[in-house]
């Protein structure tokens, strides 16, 4: 309970009653006893109706949410007494579910009922508890203001992100190998066309040709399908925050969506998680079901307090896959030792696969490396950054070299930069 403006003007009144009663006389002393016992009263009596009158409160949100995404929810609380009603709420969920703690104020009529939207950022994988909703409602008679704590019972299960509206028409629509148009040699002869340079030689038909005295080429269809490994870094750096979610949230995400975008194309996907050592792997499969055995393994991902070592996840993709794919590593190469074991990785993995490392910068030491030093110690930082950037940029260059493809930016811009130049890789038939 917390007293409202009313009650400090009549307690106001009461000592000042009390006052005038002390100058006056022992006749008039006793008089602000009067007033007082009938606010004491009153604010029974209003305690006792907000007991029995209290509003309906109610959460209205989705069973699941994808991490990192806005999820919109309401809040409904309903009048069941005869009159209009004050109510101020402030929502109290768990560090994982951000959202504006702010106090909305409520004026609900009577029988009505209320709604109110509620935005939330999920920031951790798996089932989170909403906890409560603090709300006070201010009494019949605008004496004081009756705080209740309403748990919410409801759960919410984060999961990864997926791919939204018209990111999912990029794909085939279909599960299983795709059809490609070639010139030359191929599974199923579609049909004939004019000669364009750079068709090869071998796929002109020269009984068409001299028929209608032009180079004419036969088109054939190709199956086609890309072996895609996903290997995902969980140890101590990937715990680290990076904008609104930590790198290995950011990962998740990222994973997620390139595993369905890769079931879409009709390729085949497996998944490593390691620290250490490797901790779950998947096999590499075809359709709705590797999709569904990705996305358990991504949705239990926690962040390990050990040391990475990517030499082990190498190892463990050539168990896992015998003919030539595409792995992705996602991880991050900030210290020394880390980047000695990715170059190991890399060339144990190269040439029979192609690497691909998908990596965030710091925002942070880029700032320290271009902001104007203030302190004195600003020019320390500024070197350190420096020298940070400079080994990153000389270990990008070594993987490079050994054949790995690279991609790296901020982490906002990953997502899109990494699905992009999957899609590029596609369209050259360079895995």
């Amino acid at each position: 309970m917390s007293l409202a403006a009313r009650s400090y003007f009549i307690l106001a009144l009461i000592a000042l009653l009390g006052i005038v009663g002390q100058w006056a006389g022992a006749e008039l002393a006793p008089l602000w006893r009067y007033p007082a016992a009938v606010w004491l009263v009153a604010i029974v009596y209003e305690g006792l109706r907000a007991r029995l009158l209290m509003s309906r409160v109610q959460l209205v949100a989705p069973e699941r949410a994808a991490l990192g995404r806005t999820l919109s929810g309401e809040i409904r609380i309903g009048n069941p007494s005869s009159q209009t009603i004050k109510i101020e709420t402030m929502p109290d969920l768990p560090a994982e579910l951000t959202t504006l703690r702010t106090i909305s104020h409520w004026r609900i009529n009577a029988g009505e009922e209320q709604g109110r939207p509620l935005k939330v950022l999920p920031q951790r994988l798996g089932e989170c508890h909403w906890q409560h909703l603090y709300t006070r409602t201010l009494g019949k008679l605008g004496l004081a203001w009756w705080n209740r704590r309403v748990d919410l019972p409801d759960t919410l299960k984060v999961e990864p992100d997926r791919l939204q509206g018209d990111e999912r028409r990029i794909g085939t629509q279909q599960c299983g190998d795709i059809n490609r148009n070639v010139s030359g040699t191929g599974h199923e002869l579609l049909g004939m066309r004019d000669y364009h340079p750079g068709d090869p030689l071998k796929a002109i038909d020269w009984k068409a040709t001299a028929r209608s005295g032009k180079h004419t080429v036969r088109i054939f269809s190709e199956e086609q399908h890309l072996e895609l490994m996903l290997c995902i870094d969980v140890g101590r750096t990937s715990g680290m925050q990076a904008g609104n979610l930590t790198r290995l949230n950011h990962y998740a995400n990222i994973a997620a969506r390139l595993a369905e975008k890769a079931i879409l194309n009709g390729d085949h996907i497996g998944i490593v998680v390691f620290a250490d050592k490797v901790l779950a792997d998947v096999a590499p499969g075809r359709g709705v079901a590797a999709l569904h055995q990705v996305r358990k393994v991504l949705e239990r991902l926690q962040t390990v307090p050990r040391e990475s070592n990517p030499l082990n996840a190498a190892l463990r993709v050539r168990q896992l896959v015998r003919q030539r794919s595409l792995v992705v590593m996602f991880g991050e190469i900030d210290e020394t030792t880390a980047a000695r074991q990715l170059l190991r990785a890399t060339q144990l993995l190269t040439p029979k696969h192609l690497p691909l490392l998908a990596s965030t910068h710091d925002r942070e030491i880029e700032k320290l490396y271009t902001e104007t030093a203030n302190d004195w110690l600003d020019p320390y930082h500024a070197f350190a950054a420096r020298e940070s950037r400079h080994a990153r940029q000389k270990t990008n260059l070594q993987l490079q070299r050994l054949g790995a493809h690279i991609v790296e930016t901020y982490p906002e811009h990953l997502d899109q930069r990494l699905l992009h130049y999957y899609d590029e890789l596609r369209e050259r038939h360079s895995v």
